[in-house]
């Protein structure tokens, strides 16, 4: 069982999982761990009346289909925990509208994330030591929209069941 004490309330939980994105690192480190991820600003935006039924991906950036039309993503500015928009990454996602879209639509609700991005590359998914009630799933960089599903899938029957279902050493925290 875990205790976590938040405030003047004592919380009690068989399990946790850290899925702070760049903010990971830091709780990782109360429980003793060094996670090896850094944060890397990307911009992403909405285009309103693009109708795809799929993913795209093209040079670096990608359009997922949302109820509303489509969001665009998929910028990368300098490792920072800077959240400014650039005008020239805007540029770069209605360049990237032009290419693969049939119309270009107009870009709306420009955004700035703090992308977790591993240092060896994939991300870190799974308990923080062998044994660990505690779990992590952070690192997906850009590609967290796209990951996210599957790692909760993942993370829900490992901490269920005890396994999860696939090889998973790969994105272990001690690799």
């Amino acid at each position: 069982e875990l205790d976590i004490q938040e405030e003047r309330i004592d919380r009690h939980f068989d399990f946790a999982v850290i899925a702070a994105g760049a903010w990971s690192s830091a709780l990782a480190q109360d429980f003793g761990v060094e996670l090896a991820v850094r944060s890397v600003p990307g911009q992403s935006c909405h285009t309103g009346s693009a109708a795809i039924r799929s993913i795209v991906r093209y040079d670096g950036l990608h359009l997922l289909p949302t109820a509303e039309g489509a969001m665009c993503g998929g910028t990368v500015e300098e490792e920072s925990y800077d959240a400014q928009i650039r005008v020239s990454s805007q540029r770069r996602l209605h360049r990237f509208c032009q290419r693969v879209l049939v119309e270009t639509p107009s870009l709306t609700d420009f955004r700035v994330g703090l992308r977790p991005k591993p240092r060896r590359g994939r991300p870190v998914i799974g308990p923080l030591q062998l044994g660990s009630q505690v779990f992590v799933a952070t690192g997906h960089y850009k590609n967290g929209v796209l990951m996210g599903p599957l790692t909760g899938q993942v993370l829900a029957r490992w901490i269920h069941n005890g396994d999860p279902g696939r090889e998973m050493s790969i994105f272990a925290v001690e690799r």
